[in-house]
């Protein structure tokens, strides 16, 4: 067997990172979430600022 399939078989078989890699896919996924809500708040509320911005003028 050569060195970097010695390697690979290696970490391959470690398992002592699989649970700051859960953690992390965790967190990834709970930020992407939080803005994509925030993303449409913004545009809820410039929305509704821009409404009454309207109504003010007329």
């Amino acid at each position: 067997m050569t060195p970097i399939l010695k390697i690979l078989s290696r970490l391959y078989k470690d398992e002592r990172g699989q649970g700051l890699m859960e953690y992390g896919l965790i967190v990834s996924l709970v930020s992407v979430a939080v803005i994509l809500v925030m993303m449409n708040i913004g545009e809820a509320n410039n929305n509704t600022l821009n409404t009454v911005a309207n109504e003010m003028v007329s």
